[in-house]
């Protein structure tokens, strides 16, 4: 039995060679200077090998500096198995490059933990990411005549442990890179934050807040406006920390748009914020017909009432997403009592409704549960590119409450204040859920709603990557200007309605850039400056006014 699965693996590996593509040269995926790699030359040695010496799989494909040959270790061998490079002559040596087999992975277990020794007897370990490579591991100069690749745990343990090459550098100026495609150097975002010299910054100024202010002293229109908002606000001001929080929804809880109704008579009760729900009658909805639900014969745990026709009720949900919803809008009344008035009994409100959906937010990540998706996916009771929607009007509010101390407060959460838990738990992980989602790419509006977001809480905080990705990346705002509106200003979307709401969704992108500055920005970013931008919002609604009417063509 033991020689047939001898002789069925080496009819594998034969068959595995057969099918390598043409060797490639590292420095496909390495940048580094002729004749610099140090373990050219060297002598290798393995704690096993599936090859032997001058063949595939054997030791001395780890040091050709070509990517079609790769070492393999004996199969089933167990960890630790190791590489060893000796030097005939002493070496300084501050750099390893580490590059596995990017083929047959059903077969190819990858590394998740390096350690480098040393003949001078020190160590260096590295956790490494479930993929191929290359890895650059840097550590301090070290004179020494042999190093040792000690390969101690794998992120699957599979039949064989590999490498394609390892190389070796005195790099002290850092030269050596990986060469990376787009797609992998937007996905290794820097998520260093800058921070922003003043506040708000994103979406107004403190120049945009004593305008606003001048206009409502000079102003009927301005005052009225902003009388409305402070009497919104005044009514909700004094809910205490504990009634906000004793209201909120809890971690993992349902939403729901409530797309089922009523189980009685079909009827509806709205969705989300416009849900007929009320704190007088917690967890529950009232259908357009005066149903109360749930009740005894429509009972609701939580995860919604399932119907004995199959479908499911979400009344609790329901009653969650308008529950978060409602403290959204109340925020937006206090963040803009706070700005015009500068009244600290505004922010610490809205700091704490803030604080308490930012409790929730990373675990409740399916979004709406009735929404028709596989899987579900987004913060809240929003789903997808939804999420980014919400996110920037948060981002604004805590941007318009920024300076006060009712931040710096401890949070809901032990041991985080409440800016602690609003920036990390909601504000970069919504951002880092929209970039992530944006990755998948396209020209669209729902890539444009994703990037915005992202690009919101950039702003905010100075994390330029996300700033550049919205800018510069292959589905920024410029690319989808030059990509969607035509010469006459038009989107390609033919139904004018999407159009629209194109051009509106654009337009959230111009603000938040030109009040930007950064080490790329320094200066901004002016999109009303590009000819291309500005047509797309030249009169485009009455270019195609009929009598008042919008003409109905494509799905319009």
């Amino acid at each position: 039995m033991r020689n047939s699965y001898l002789l069925l693996t080496t009819v594998m590996l034969v068959a595995i060679a057969a099918g390598v593509c043409q060797a490639a040269p590292v420095n496909n995926l390495v940048l580094y200077p002729a004749r610099a790699n140090l373990a050219m030359g060297a002598t290798v040695e393995a704690s096993s090998t599936a090859g032997r010496p001058g063949q595939q799989y054997s030791v001395e494909c780890i040091n050709d500096e070509e990517l079609g040959s790769w070492w393999a270790s004996g199969a089933n061998v167990p960890l630790p198995q190791w590489l060893k490079i000796s030097f005939d002559e002493a070496q300084t040596v501050d750099t390893v490059v580490f590059v596995q087999a990017d083929v047959h992975p059903e077969l190819y277990a990858r590394c998740k933990l390096l350690q480098l020794s040393f003949s001078d007897g020190s160590t260096v370990q590295q956790e490494l990411a479930d993929y191929a490579g290359p890895f650059i591991l840097r550590f301090p100069a070290r004179t020494v005549q042999w190093l040792q690749l000690d390969m101690l745990e794998a992120h699957e343990v599979k039949t064989y442990f590999t490498a394609s090459e390892v190389m070796v550098f005195s790099d002290p100026d850092q030269k050596i890179s990986a060469r990376v495609s787009s797609k992998q150097r937007w996905s290794q975002v820097d998520l260093t934050e800058t921070g922003r010299e003043f506040h708000p910054t994103v979406y107004m100024t403190p120049e945009d807040v004593q305008r606003a202010r001048a206009n409502i002293e000079e102003h009927e229109w301005a005052r009225s406006l902003a009388d409305s908002i402070i009497a919104n606000a005044d009514t909700v001001v004094d809910r205490s920390s504990e009634w906000i929080r004793e209201h909120c929804p809890d971690k993992g809880a349902a939403f729901a748009y409530g797309l089922t109704g009523c189980p009685i008579c079909a009827g509806l009760w709205g969705s989300w914020g416009g849900a007929n729900c009320s704190f007088d009658r917690p967890g529950t909805v009232k259908c357009g017909n005066g149903h109360i639900l749930p009740d005894d014969a429509h009972p609701d745990d939580g995860t919604g009432y399932k119907n004995p026709d199959g479908r499911i009720h979400y009344f609790v949900g329901s009653y969650n997403s308008w529950v978060a919803e409602t403290y959204q809008k109340w925020a937006d009344w206090l963040a803009f009592a706070y700005t015009i008035t500068g009244e600290e009994k505004y922010a610490e409100t809205c700091a704490v409704l803030l604080d308490a959906l930012a409790e929730i937010y990373p675990s409740c990540d399916a979004g709406s549960w009735d929404y028709p998706s596989t899987p579900p996916s987004g913060r809240l009771s929003r789903p997808w590119y939804q999420v980014a929607r919400v996110l920037v009007t948060l981002v604004d509010y805590y941007d318009q409450i920024y300076n006060s101390p009712a931040l710096d407060q401890p949070s809901f959460v032990d041991g985080l204040t409440r800016r602690e838990n609003i920036e990390t738990n909601m504000l970069k992980n919504g951002a880092w859920y929209c970039y992530e989602q944006s990755l998948a790419g396209g020209l669209n509006n729902g890539e444009a709603d994703y990037i915005r977001g992202a690009l919101s809480v950039g702003c905010l905080l100075g994390i330029e990557s996300y700033v550049d990705w919205a800018v510069d990346g292959p589905y920024g705002i410029r690319a989808s200007v030059q990509n969607n509106a035509d010469r006459d200003g038009r989107y390609y979307e033919s139904a004018l309605l999407y159009a629209i709401h194109a051009r509106s969704l654009y337009l959230t992108f111009a603000e938040p850039l030109l009040n930007y500055r950064g080490e790329r920005y320094p200066e901004g970013v002016n999109l009303y400056d590009d000819p291309d931008f500005r047509s797309f919002y030249v009169l485009p609604r009455l270019a195609v006014d009929c009598v008042g009417k919008y003409p109905r063509y494509g799905d319009s």
